[in-house]
């Protein structure tokens, strides 16, 4: 009974986080569409522009400590409530302190910022200065929900999150309606600033009390969260650094059209990954951080997170595999068919990724920089991006479709090895037994869009996917017996 408890825990996280995150990507469409028919390209232009800015800003400003902090603030919350309350009032505290700090210096290089995206033309200088308050309610909000995350506020955080979207997306509309492109970037601000009211509201209902304390006092408490956070921020530049040279390459090698249609295939893809594993970082991420130094309790909450990753995994490859021309033809164009192999060979490596997700947070919960920065970011996507720029370079954007699927496999079984060397991890039978079915299930849809008749391959398709979908919601029922938790759920209304 205990094990299927922790099963529907994870289940039950899963779900709540995924929900936040459709959320917040259906309000991303609402309103990249409003602002295409108010303003046209232009204006999708400039929301792009200080979005990536103000994104780019908060990282380099928050250090990385909201990542870091998620780690110290759950294990204290777990086992010692005095060591509690002190990391969450060093971390408020810092968080404070880079916030002012980074709405001080936002506005300090705004003509700096301003010439970088615009050249010499000022137009839209006063908008970079008033973009620096939106830094300053980013970073305070993000604070909070890292607060969230810490304390383990599942339920909070997913209302928070939801009230953020929505919320935003209201204030904008009218924005756009009357100020057009002069209300980009107001409503940027203001979408922030009521984010981050909304999340402090659900900080303080949830008896959360964080309090200011002395600067250097927050700083010698918070040394272990700036240490990991700074190397948090280094993986991450260089992450970025391997998307941006990836577009730079592909680019020199085939033009500013295979550019588009490999960030279209990646789009579609990445975001369904995204929803999904979204509960990783709200749940998952503490839970493990929590039973770091249990062995047997941290091998087995990385196997039942990564089994119920698995099983939706699984199920959301093949529909994109089955139905990727459609998805295609309803959020881009026709002119874009071409990518189909791309978005289905993307979709395959899912299975792959999802492993990579799980392992990936095994360093981060362990605190151990130098494993996290070696293995994961310079190595791991290293080992990714070279993969995939090697098959691009002799074979075009469809061998690239197939190196995504080489290259997660690698970085999956790269972190598998190191981690099962340096902590002693494994996976459980169960996973392993899992993971092999659902390699074979995707493989045979796989193997099925080699059909030529398009009618006999959706036919073929829908009949199979019924056995499929019988199987992985037993695989599902077997671990968290959904006729009983509804029972229970039912007595409790």
């Amino acid at each position: 009974m205990l094990m299927k408890d922790e099963y529907r825990h994870t289940l039950k996280a899963t779900f709540i986080m995924s929900f936040a995150q459709i959320t917040g990507a259906l309000s991303s469409i609402i309103r990249a569409k409003i602002i295409a028919i108010i303003m046209g390209p232009i204006g999708i232009g400039l929301n792009s522009i200080f979005q990536i800015t103000i994104n780019t800003a908060a990282q380099i400003n928050s250090l990385g400590i909201n990542q870091s902090g998620v780690r110290d603030i759950s294990y204290a919350h777990n086992t010692d409530i005095k060591k509690y309350q002190q990391t969450i009032n060093a971390f408020y505290t810092l968080i404070c302190y880079t916030a002012f700090a980074g709405l001080i210096l936002f506005a300090l290089v705004a003509p700096l910022l301003n010439y970088s995206s615009f050249g010499s033309s000022k137009t839209y200088l006063p908008s970079f200065y008033i973009l620096a308050f939106g830094l300053f309610f980013f970073t305070l909000s993000n604070g909070n929900i890292t607060l969230l995350q810490g304390s383990q506020k599942l339920l909070p955080l997913a209302k928070s999150s939801i009230t953020g979207y929505l919320s935003s997306l209201l204030i904008g509309i009218p924005l756009y309606i009357f100020a057009k492109e002069k209300g980009i970037v107001i409503a940027i601000v203001i979408g922030y600033a009521l984010t981050y009211l909304a999340n402090s509201y659900f900080v303080r209902k949830s008896g959360i009390k964080p309090h200011m304390i002395k600067l250097n006092q927050a700083i010698l408490l918070s040394k272990p969260i700036l240490k990991l956070g700074v190397i948090i921020m280094i993986s991450s530049f260089i992450i970025n650094g391997y998307s941006y040279l990836t577009n730079v390459l592909i680019r020199l090698w085939g033009g500013l059209e295979d550019v588009g249609l490999y960030q279209s295939a990646f789009a579609l893809t990445s975001q369904n990954m995204a929803i999904i594993s979204a509960a990783l970082v709200a749940d998952y991420y503490p839970r493990l951080s929590v039973v770091r130094d249990n062995r047997t309790q941290f091998n087995t909450t990385v196997s039942q997170q990564g089994e119920i990753l698995l099983i939706a995994i699984t199920f959301i490859s093949i529909l994109l595999i089955i139905f990727a021309p459609i998805v295609i033809k309803i959020l881009l164009s026709e002119s874009f068919m071409t990518i189909t192999p791309l978005v289905r060979a993307m979709s395959f490596a899912f299975i792959f990724r999802s492993t990579w997700s799980v392992l990936a947070y095994i360093a981060l919960a362990k605190g151990d920089r130098k494993v996290y920065l070696w293995y994961d970011a310079v190595l791991g996507n290293g080992g990714y991006f070279i993969i995939n720029m090697g098959a691009y370079y002799y074979g075009g954007l469809e061998a690239l479709g197939f190196s995504c699927i080489i290259g997660s496999a690698f970085v999956a079984l790269l972190l598998l090895i190191v981690y099962s060397r340096k902590y002693h991890f494994a996976f459980s039978n169960s996973y392993y037994k899992l993971f092999f079915i659902c390699f074979l299930l995707i493989s045979l849809f796989g193997a099925l869009t080699f059909i030529k008749s398009s009618v006999i391959f959706i036919i073929t398709s829908i009949v199979l996917c019924i056995p499929t979908s019988i199987f992985l919601f037993k695989a599902l029922n077997n671990r968290v017996n959904l006729k009983e938790y509804i029972i229970q759920k039912r007595k409790h209304l």
